[in-house]
């Protein structure tokens, strides 16, 4: 795992078969915790307002 390229998704430790890797946040007040089930509802608002400034970029150049 190389950590210069490290998300924080967390997938690493869920596939690692010896339970050796951890997530440590320096700033846990910064981040909150979704459930799985619950991802898409916290990610979708960021994900229009994304689109909207990417497509708002391609339309200026």
């Amino acid at each position: 795992m190389d950590p210069n390229k490290c998300i924080g998704c967390g997938v690493c430790t869920t596939k690692c078969e010896f339970d050796a890797i951890r997530l440590h946040r320096d700033l846990p007040e910064c981040s909150k915790m979704v459930r799985s089930k619950d991802k898409f509802k916290a990610i979708l608002p960021y994900m229009a307002k994304r689109e909207i400034k990417i497509l708002f970029a391609k339309k200026e150049k």
